[in-house]
């Protein structure tokens, strides 16, 4: 039986550029999708569990000692490469996969 949920969920992450610290609030978005294997019976029967993710990341919002940012476009660029993308993923999935959506 395939199972497919979108999984949203809103993260506080730190992120360091130039030397700076910000604060930021990011949307995560998973479409998570499982199909579980079958490992008992005639070994033509049986295959592996099945899985898959595509993720969207949105940063609403950050900060910077405090004080409120206006995000323009070449900013918002550079904090988007470094957001920690593999953990609020594996975060995603872990909800996904307990039923914590």
């Amino acid at each position: 039986m395939i199972r497919s949920t979108t999984v949203t969920d809103t993260f506080e992450v730190e992120i360091e550029l130039n030397d700076r610290i910000y604060a930021c609030n990011v949307k995560a978005t998973s479409e998570c999708t499982y199909a579980p294997g079958r490992t008992s019976g005639l070994p033509e029967d049986c295959y592996p569990d099945e899985s898959e993710q595509e993720t969207t990341f949105e940063i609403l919002d950050c900060t910077r000692n405090g004080e409120s940012l206006v995000l323009d476009f070449e900013l918002l660029a550079k904090l988007t490469t470094l957001l920690p993308t593999d953990w609020m993923e594996s975060r995603l999935w872990e909800q996904y996969m307990t039923g914590d959506v």
